[in-house]
C-alpha cells in the first residue's frame, strides 16, 4: 500500500462482527498511542495527545485523527476490542444475536 498522509480505513461485516481496520499507522506506533472507546452509543477512535518532550522525538510520519461512530442495536458494546495488528489498527465489534434469522411472508391479496 502506498504511504499517504492520513490514515485510510475499511469496514468488514459477516455474521458475528463488525471490523473497521485503520490502515497506515506510523511504524512504531504502539497500542497506547490511541485511545478507543464507547460513549453511549458512540464509537470513539483516536490519537492521544503527545507531551511536548514526545512530539520532538516523533518522526515527521507521525499521524493524528478522532474518528466518532455510530453504533446501532444490535451490537455488543461491552465486549469491543481493538488490537494493533503490523501497522493497522483493528477495532472489532460484536453483534449481540448473529445467528437470528428469519424469513418473513409475503401476504398477496
Amino acid at each position: 500500500m502506498p504511504p499517504t498522509s492520513t490514515p485510510r480505513w475499511e469496514i468488514k461485516d459477516d455474521s458475528k462482527n463488525v471490523k473497521l481496520t485503520l490502515f497506515n499507522m506510523p511504524e512504531g506506533a504502539m497500542p497506547g498511542d490511541f485511545q478507543v472507546a464507547i460513549e453511549d452509543d458512540v464509537l470513539v477512535i483516536k490519537t492521544k495527545p503527545k507531551l511536548p518532550a514526545e512530539q520532538q522525538a516523533v518522526p515527521d510520519g507521525s499521524i493524528s485523527f478522532h474518528i466518532r461512530l455510530l453504533v446501532p442495536k444490535g451490537y455488543d458494546k461491552e465486549n469491543v476490542r481493538a488490537e494493533l495488528q503490523l501497522r493497522a489498527l483493528v477495532v472489532t465489534i460484536p453483534k449481540v444475536n448473529p445467528a437470528f434469522t428469519k424469513e418473513v411472508a409475503i401476504d398477496g391479496k
